[in-house]
């Protein structure tokens, strides 16, 4: 009875997992551990339809009995952990990261490893929250100095208009920039694979770049003018250090790139000579 199956290839623990049914769970692991080991369609385990459906109570009880199956990736490469990830399940990524040993660096079918797609949910929320809390604040109420800011609107945008216009493009390339590569790294698109990295590298050159102009204009937005001219050095020559290094390594990557077309290109020329 543990081990029936629906038409999508279910058992009753799947189903128990999936509504958060946690007494049945606990009925029918100590009737039938196989049930908890078994695979439903696309090979997802049952702790990926406890991540589906966000089940974290499920998903706490049946991770200690399936230690071996946690990195255990469904027919799209993906382990639990990358199916949290996208999905935001925050509290499921928590407890999977600090209770149990998983592995951080298991790759889905992208090549990509949940930290990976992290790192980039990190920077769309970083981007967004400099969007609706720009540096300098909002104006609480409206302003008698200035006649058209009104309570709500970002200060900076009356006392630094044109900084505060290279803030927001900044930002926008950041957040687009990063929301595009979480959409690649989601999905399997049928590019070359060396063209795909290519292409990943190049966005998130855009939103590094992004990332630390908006830094930059924050930073010599909100410092007084009498702390300006004596703002130390080092931060003043860390951005230069962190813009040049930039540069170095993007010029480093695209000589790197004309070498390797230039090597393709040269190896076809003496296969068609040969043939």
């Amino acid at each position: 009875m543990c081990l029936s199956r629906d038409c999508q290839g279910r058992n009753p623990l799947h189903l128990a997992a999936m509504r958060g049914h946690v007494e049945i769970l606990n009925t029918v692991i100590q009737e039938s551990r196989s049930a908890a080991r078994a695979k439903a369609d696309r090979d997802q385990t049952v702790l990926h339809l406890c991540v589906k459906h966000g089940q974290l109570e499920a998903f706490k009880i049946l991770a200690p009995s399936l230690k071996g199956r946690i990195d255990a990736k469904d027919v799209d490469g993906d382990t639990a952990l990358d199916m949290a990830v996208e999905d935001k399940q925050i509290e499921i990524i928590r407890y999977l990261v600090g209770s149990t040993e998983i592995d951080l660096n298991v790759r889905n079918s992208n090549g990509q490893t949940a930290i990976d797609i992290l790192e980039e949910v990190l920077i769309a929320t970083v981007a967004f929250q400099a969007r609706v809390s720009p540096a300098g604040g909002i104006w609480q109420e409206n302003s008698r100095q200035y006649s058209h800011a009104r309570a709500g609107e970002a200060v900076m945008a009356y006392t630094h208009p044109v900084a505060y216009k290279h803030l927001m493009r900044s930002n926008a390339i950041a957040f687009v920039s990063s929301i595009t590569t979480i959409l690649l790294l989601m999905i399997d698109l049928p590019f070359r694979r060396r063209l795909y990295m290519w292409i990943l590298i190049i966005i998130m050159w855009l939103t590094v770049t992004s990332l630390t102009v908006s830094y930059a204009i924050s930073v010599f937005v909100v410092t007084p003018r009498i702390v300006e001219k004596s703002m130390p050095s080092v931060l003043k020559i860390g951005l230069g250090l962190c813009f040049a290094e930039m540069g170095i390594l993007l010029i480093g990557s695209i000589v790197k790139w004309l070498e390797e077309k230039r090597t393709t290109e040269q190896r076809l020329r003496l296969r068609s000579i040969a043939a």
